[in-house]
Parts: structure tokens; C-alpha cells; sequence
């Protein structure tokens, strides 16, 4: 057993899951925030709904609260754009080159798999029977569809506030 290549593969693998946890937690912090600003948006829209003027947009009156939902939306669609085509693919990428690293530690005689990100891949597939990519598409999608009908439901003067 070469015990210098073994160790150096260890400390590689080790500062690739540190990666891999990183960038997991930037998702989650991405989530979050996202959540947090459209939850922020959503309030001022129901206050211009309830108490908000009018604005005329191409000759129609529409509710202030049309344009905080319209700015959600667009912010949850970049939440969405950044989540999933960066900080998800920096962490496929992290979990892709852990994986490759089991060959050569157990070629350098280590007696146990480095297959962490594989089980952990392989248990997040088979919840939902979805793959992480398609749970961040469902996730934001979800969402995105409550907007769009909340939105389109303020844009058409579906419903509007009882005037007291």
C-alpha cells in the first residue's frame, strides 16, 4: 500500500466534500433567500391591494399590487435561473469528481469506498423519484405558477379589494 498517495487521495476527497457541502449550503441559502424576498414582495402587493392606488398601464387601470407581483416573479425567476444553472451545477460538478476519486483510493489499498456523494446521490434520486435538478424545476415551478395565477388574476381585475 502506498500510504503517501492514499493520504493524498484522502485529503482530496475530504476537501471535495467540503466543497460539495459549500455549495449545497449556497442552494439552501438561495432557497431561502428567494422565499424570504417574494414573501416580502407578496406583502406589499396584498397592502397596495388592500389600501394601494391604481396605476394605468397601456390605458388600463390595474392595481399597484399587479406590479409587486409582476417584480416577484421576475425575482423568483432569477432566483430560479441562478439556483439551478450555477450553484446546482457547481455542486453536480463537486459530487462528479468525488465519485471518480473511489478507483484510485481503493487501487492505493484503501479498505473502505469513498462513495459518500454516490449513496447520497442515490438516496435523493429515489425520494420523489426525481433527481435534484427536477426537484429545484419543481420547487421554483410550484411557485412560479402561484405567481403567474396570482398575477393573472390581478391583471384581469378578477378580484378586487371590497371598497368599505
Amino acid at each position: 500500500m502506498d500510504s503517501y498517495k492514499l493520504q493524498h487521495i484522502i485529503t482530496v476527497w475530504e476537501k471535495t466534500v467540503d466543497m460539495q457541502m459549500h455549495f449545497n449550503e449556497m442552494c439552501l441559502e438561495i432557497r431561502k433567500t428567494a422565499i424570504t424576498v417574494v414573501g416580502v414582495l407578496l406583502g406589499a402587493a396584498a397592502l397596495a391591494f388592500r389600501f394601494g392606488g391604481q396605476v394605468l398601464v397601456n390605458q388600463k387601470s390595474l392595481s399597484v399590487a399587479v406590479v409587486f407581483v409582476s417584480i416577484a416573479l421576475f425575482v423568483w425567476v432569477a432566483f430560479y435561473l441562478m439556483d439551478r444553472f450555477w450553484y446546482h451545477e457547481l455542486l453536480r460538478a463537486a459530487v462528479h469528481y468525488a465519485e471518480t476519486m473511489e478507483d484510485p483510493a481503493h487501487n492505493a489499498g484503501l479498505g473502505i469506498p469513498l462513495d459518500v456523494s454516490k449513496k447520497i446521490r442515490e438516496a435523493n434520486h429515489k425520494a420523489l423519484k426525481l433527481s435534484g435538478g427536477n426537484k429545484v424545476h419543481l420547487f421554483y415551478g410550484l411557485v412560479g405558477i402561484g405567481l403567474l395565477i396570482a398575477l393573472s388574476l390581478l391583471a384581469t381585475g378578477y378580484i378586487q379589494p371590497i371598497k368599505a
